[in-house]
């Protein structure tokens, strides 16, 4: 980061007019300062307190810290056996769900890079993406395997269930295993760890592309950190016992980074809707006693509205 003493700062905008750079006006959060660290080591070497990490609001599945460690440890080795190495791009096409962080966080625990795709992309978007990404393979729902094929992209596809349906066999996909098989693998202690700098590009998150064609949006490890820390230490998380209910998609830059990584950073629960849905939302809060409801602006107007419909 720039030293901001030896430019000229706008004070009210924080813009310098030298280099073109806005500099935040609030202070500097602390990063770490190792040049080798992957996000995903960063937040699983973080405290938990043995709390629960993650809620399915539909079924009620607890995911312990531990358990969700140790099935992250798991599914990295089998895409390591896989051969997936640093580098490579793993594809996930999925709604919300407590297996999705588990996939992010086992491909970037190798170095390699995850780019997720919105469930109600058409198959020929999707094809471009995978186009523009070149992924090796890629995960996705039984629901969703029919949009992979008509991809054409003959790409191996891991099921984010815990089993292989008719429906799933019925379609020319290469469907290689299932997550919940993956889990069940011992984690190898014994595999060659490649060294991940925080340099190292950790997601290919793609934009709506209001504007014109999606694109790909890269994002360093070191940015996923710095997301991470200032999600912890803006809302001194560290603090308390916190329960967030995730309103948002996952494969969206701000479900990622908060609910994905940065919430597990300080040990608080992720209770996962796997879409909006007011009347889900509002019994999710009063059965599980949530604390946080991060939001978009849409759905605090859907709030409002709600509310006054009811008075």
């Amino acid at each position: 980061m720039a030293d901001n003493n030896k430019l000229t700062v706008d004070p009210r905008s924080g813009f310098c007019i030298s280099n073109s750079v806005f500099y935040s006006k609030r202070k500097p959060i602390p990063l770490p300062q190792t040049d080798f660290l992957d996000v995903t080591t960063f937040i699983s070497s973080r405290p938990h307190h043995g709390r629960t990490a993650f809620i399915d609001a539909a079924t009620g599945r607890h995911l312990s810290f531990k358990d969700l460690w140790k099935a992250v440890d798991s599914v990295a080795t089998c895409l390591h056996d896989m051969g997936i190495r640093k580098g490579h791009v793993i594809l996930l096409l999925s709604p919300n769900s407590i297996f999705f962080p588990i996939v992010c966080l086992s491909v970037m625990s190798l170095g390699a890079v995850i780019t997720t795709s919105n469930p109600l992309n058409t198959p020929r978007e999707i094809a471009k993406q995978i186009a523009n990404s070149k992924p090796s393979l890629a995960f996705t729902t039984p629901e969703l395997v029919s949009k992979l094929t008509e991809t054409n992209s003959n790409l191996p596809l891991i099921l984010v269930d815990d089993e292989i349906t008719d429906a799933s066999t019925k379609t020319k996909a290469k469907i290689v295993t299932t997550l919940s098989e993956m889990v069940k693998k011992e984690p190898s202690g014994s595999r060659v760890r490649e060294q991940v700098n925080q340099d190292d590009t950790a997601t290919i998150l793609y934009s709506s592309g209001t504007t014109g064609e999606s694109k790909g949006v890269v994002s360093s490890h070191k940015n996923l950190i710095a997301m991470v820390q200032t999600v912890v230490e803006r809302f001194r998380l560290n603090e308390g016992d916190h329960k967030f209910v995730c309103t948002v998609p996952m494969f969206h830059i701000y479900g990622l980074a908060v609910f994905a990584t940065g919430i597990l950073a300080a040990g608080s629960t992720v209770i996962v809707l796997s879409k909006f849905d007011m009347g889900e939302m509002l019994s999710t809060i009063v059965k599980y006693r949530a604390t946080y409801l991060p939001l978009v602006p849409p759905i605090l107007v859907a709030l409002i509205s709600y509310g006054r419909g009811m008075i």
